[in-house]
Protein backbone atom coordinates (compact mmCIF):
# COMPACT_ATOMS: atom_id res chain seq x y z
CA UNK A 1 0.00 0.00 0.00
CA UNK A 2 1.25 3.49 -1.14
CA UNK A 3 -0.85 5.85 1.12
CA UNK A 4 -3.17 4.33 3.46
CA UNK A 5 -6.57 2.81 3.52
CA UNK A 6 -9.48 5.29 3.27
CA UNK A 7 -11.53 4.87 6.61
CA UNK A 8 -15.28 3.76 6.44
CA UNK A 9 -16.73 7.04 6.26
CA UNK A 10 -14.34 7.84 3.64
CA UNK A 11 -15.61 5.24 1.42
CA UNK A 12 -19.36 6.07 2.45
CA UNK A 13 -18.75 9.27 0.70
CA UNK A 14 -17.16 7.41 -1.93
CA UNK A 15 -19.90 4.97 -2.46
CA UNK A 16 -20.62 5.56 -5.73
CA UNK A 17 -17.45 5.95 -7.10
CA UNK A 18 -16.54 2.51 -5.22
CA UNK A 19 -19.26 0.39 -6.61
CA UNK A 20 -17.77 1.40 -10.14
CA UNK A 21 -14.04 0.68 -9.09
CA UNK A 22 -15.60 -2.47 -8.24
CA UNK A 23 -17.56 -3.15 -11.73
CA UNK A 24 -14.10 -2.51 -13.21
CA UNK A 25 -12.68 -4.49 -11.21
CA UNK A 26 -15.38 -7.53 -12.01
CA UNK A 27 -16.90 -7.76 -8.94
CA UNK A 28 -20.78 -7.07 -8.82
CA UNK A 29 -22.80 -6.08 -5.42
CA UNK A 30 -23.22 -10.24 -4.89
CA UNK A 31 -19.28 -10.88 -4.81
CA UNK A 32 -18.77 -7.95 -3.40
CA UNK A 33 -21.00 -9.22 -0.40
CA UNK A 34 -19.57 -12.56 -0.27
CA UNK A 35 -15.99 -11.36 -0.66
CA UNK A 36 -16.64 -9.03 2.46
CA UNK A 37 -17.85 -11.99 4.46
CA UNK A 38 -16.28 -15.39 3.57
CA UNK A 39 -12.60 -13.96 2.45
CA UNK A 40 -11.83 -10.56 4.55
CA UNK A 41 -8.40 -10.71 3.83
CA UNK A 42 -9.01 -10.13 -0.13
CA UNK A 43 -11.91 -7.24 0.27
CA UNK A 44 -9.31 -5.89 2.23
CA UNK A 45 -7.23 -5.89 -0.28
CA UNK A 46 -9.41 -4.28 -2.91
CA UNK A 47 -10.21 -1.84 -0.44
CA UNK A 48 -6.51 -0.89 -0.36
CA UNK A 49 -6.19 -1.06 -3.92
CA UNK A 50 -9.00 1.89 -4.43
CA UNK A 51 -7.93 3.84 -1.36
CA UNK A 52 -4.34 4.51 -3.56
CA UNK A 53 -6.04 5.37 -6.49
CA UNK A 54 -7.94 7.44 -4.56
CA UNK A 55 -5.03 9.69 -2.73
CA UNK A 56 -2.92 9.07 -6.34
CA UNK A 57 -5.94 10.61 -8.54
CA UNK A 58 -6.23 13.79 -5.56
CA UNK A 59 -2.48 14.16 -5.17
CA UNK A 60 -1.74 14.05 -8.77
CA UNK A 61 -4.76 17.04 -9.46
CA UNK A 62 -3.12 18.71 -6.48
CA UNK A 63 -0.23 21.12 -6.29
CA UNK A 64 -0.69 23.16 -3.26
CA UNK A 65 -0.89 22.13 0.85
CA UNK A 66 -1.20 24.48 4.03
CA UNK A 67 -0.02 23.55 6.95
CA UNK A 68 -0.36 26.05 10.40
CA UNK A 69 0.15 25.56 13.94
CA UNK A 70 0.33 28.66 16.43
CA UNK A 71 3.09 29.71 15.35
CA UNK A 72 4.35 28.94 11.91
CA UNK A 73 1.48 28.94 8.89
CA UNK A 74 3.66 27.17 5.54
CA UNK A 75 2.02 27.24 2.26
CA UNK A 76 3.80 24.32 0.12
CA UNK A 77 4.04 24.67 -4.21
CA UNK A 78 5.00 21.11 -5.55
CA UNK A 79 6.20 20.92 -8.47
CA UNK A 80 7.62 17.84 -10.51
CA UNK A 81 10.97 17.74 -8.80
CA UNK A 82 10.57 19.97 -6.10
CA UNK A 83 8.31 21.81 -3.25
CA UNK A 84 8.61 25.67 -2.71
CA UNK A 85 7.67 26.78 0.71
CA UNK A 86 6.71 30.05 1.71
CA UNK A 87 6.06 30.47 5.23
CA UNK A 88 5.17 32.78 8.31
CA UNK A 89 6.91 32.59 11.58
CA UNK A 90 5.80 33.96 15.07
CA UNK A 91 9.18 35.52 16.60
CA UNK A 92 9.91 33.63 19.83
CA UNK A 93 8.29 36.13 22.78
CA UNK A 94 4.94 36.90 20.69
CA UNK A 95 1.64 36.06 22.09
CA UNK A 96 0.29 35.55 18.45
CA UNK A 97 -1.60 32.28 18.02
CA UNK A 98 -2.15 31.63 14.22
CA UNK A 99 -4.03 28.92 14.58
CA UNK A 100 -7.33 31.37 15.35
CA UNK A 101 -10.27 32.48 13.62
CA UNK A 102 -8.46 35.98 13.58
CA UNK A 103 -5.36 34.56 11.10
CA UNK A 104 -5.50 37.38 8.64
CA UNK A 105 -5.85 40.02 11.40
CA UNK A 106 -3.26 38.42 13.87
CA UNK A 107 -0.68 38.30 10.44
CA UNK A 108 -1.37 41.64 9.58
CA UNK A 109 -0.89 43.35 13.09
CA UNK A 110 2.53 40.84 13.44
CA UNK A 111 3.98 42.28 10.18
CA UNK A 112 3.38 45.94 11.38
CA UNK A 113 4.46 45.06 14.56
CA UNK A 114 7.45 43.39 13.37
CA UNK A 115 6.52 40.02 15.58
CA UNK A 116 6.07 37.85 12.30
CA UNK A 117 8.55 36.90 10.16
CA UNK A 118 8.55 35.44 6.41
CA UNK A 119 10.59 32.91 5.18
CA UNK A 120 10.93 30.58 1.89
CA UNK A 121 12.73 27.36 1.09
CA UNK A 122 13.42 25.05 -1.48
CA UNK A 123 13.58 21.27 -0.87
CA UNK A 124 14.33 18.89 -3.94
CA UNK A 125 11.92 15.65 -3.60
CA UNK A 126 13.42 12.78 -2.23
CA UNK A 127 10.53 10.43 -2.98
CA UNK A 128 7.66 10.64 -5.73
CA UNK A 129 6.33 13.91 -5.73
CA UNK A 130 2.89 12.67 -4.27
CA UNK A 131 4.22 10.86 -1.99
CA UNK A 132 6.06 13.62 -0.25
CA UNK A 133 2.71 15.69 -0.39
CA UNK A 134 1.39 12.90 1.70
CA UNK A 135 3.94 12.72 3.66
CA UNK A 136 3.38 16.32 4.28
CA UNK A 137 -0.52 15.54 4.65
CA UNK A 138 0.45 12.42 7.25
CA UNK A 139 1.69 15.35 9.50
CA UNK A 140 -1.35 17.77 9.31
CA UNK A 141 -1.01 19.73 6.32
CA UNK A 142 -4.36 19.91 4.04
CA UNK A 143 -4.90 20.40 0.22
CA UNK A 144 -5.48 24.01 -0.82
CA UNK A 145 -5.39 26.12 -3.51
CA UNK A 146 -2.91 28.77 -4.20
CA UNK A 147 -4.27 32.10 -3.05
CA UNK A 148 -1.99 31.91 0.15
CA UNK A 149 0.98 31.10 -1.51
CA UNK A 150 0.31 33.67 -3.83
CA UNK A 151 -0.07 36.54 -1.40
CA UNK A 152 3.09 35.33 0.90
CA UNK A 153 4.81 34.98 -2.41
CA UNK A 154 4.00 38.97 -3.53
CA UNK A 155 4.76 40.06 0.35
CA UNK A 156 8.14 38.88 -0.28
CA UNK A 157 8.20 40.12 -3.93
CA UNK A 158 9.42 36.49 -5.27
CA UNK A 159 8.89 35.52 -8.85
Amino acid sequence: MQYQRLTSSELENLKDDFIRFLASQGIDSDAWQKMKSEDISSAEKVIDIYSDLVYEQALTKCQFLEHISAKEFKAIRFDDNEAFVIGIRVKEGSPINLNTDNFQKDVSQGLSSNEIEIFSATKKHEKLREHEMFMWIKNGAYMANEAWFNQLKELVNLD
